[in-house]
């Protein structure tokens, strides 16, 4: 059996019970670093209410690159994960280079190319890091910045496929409208010119690795440096 995961979810009931009634495995519920700690007995409680295999991560949101690594520091050990909100050149390069982050969002956010270029392909490949694709981007837009969003993240799975990142397609729901089935997502995922294969690995494999490095954590001394016991 495949295991499935939306790993950019709010932390809201109707939102995780509908993603369960759908096939999904699990997910993370991503807060933004302002916000976390006023979050995190709310994150909890909704753990009961479904079987859900359920993470709590720190979305770091700023303009400020010097934030990335205090913030970092900060939520790396409270939170299960940490992703910045990519866009921004600067902020998309530090992120891939901060160890500690994890997870860099649709790093093609208000610009007019996918964001990512080979060397920030390497880094993302160093450092281990997954590049994330809110569907939502694509569903909640039309005309030319729906097509211009298709031409940026079809640039971006090209240049996946010649350096080999970590790719995964989550929703960035806010509604349980937004919510789509495995099977719709792979479907979508033509559009981004990725085979059902790829798409499949998207929200399965590449989220699946995502989590064992949650699992994972504790037992790293520093990037890239585990402990035996």
């Amino acid at each position: 059996m495949t295991n499935f995961y939306d790993c950019n979810i709010p932390a809201n009931e109707k939102i995780l019970i509908t993603l369960e009634q759908l096939g999904f495995t699990g997910g993370i519920i991503f807060t933004e670093t302002d916000k976390f700690e006023s979050e995190q007995q709310k994150v909890e409680d909704l753990k009961s209410i479904c079987d859900l295999e359920l993470y709590h991560g720190a979305r770091i949101k700023t303009t400020n690159p010097n934030h990335i690594h205090k913030l970092s520091q900060k939520y790396l050990n409270i939170s299960d994960v940490i992703s910045v909100y990519g866009g921004d050149p600067t902020i998309n390069r530090i992120a891939l280079e901060t160890p500690q982050v994890k997870i860099l969002e649709h790093p093609y956010n208000n610009k007019q190319n996918s964001g990512m270029n080979h060397i920030l392909a390497r880094k993302a490949c160093d450092n281990n890091t997954t590049i994330s694709i809110d569907y939502m981007d694509i569903l909640r837009n039309k005309g030319y910045y729906k097509a211009k969003l298709l031409n940026q993240i079809i640039q971006l799975v090209l240049i996946k496929e010649k350096y080999h990142f970590n790719l995964m397609i989550n929703s960035g729901t806010k509604s349980i409208y937004d919510l789509r089935t495995p099977r719709a997502i792979k479907i979508l995922g033509n559009l981004f010119n990725m085979t059902t294969s790829e798409v499949n690995k998207s929200i399965s494999n590449i989220p699946s690795k995502v989590i064992v490095d949650i699992h994972n954590k504790e037992s790293f001394i520093v990037n890239g440096v585990r402990k035996i016991e």
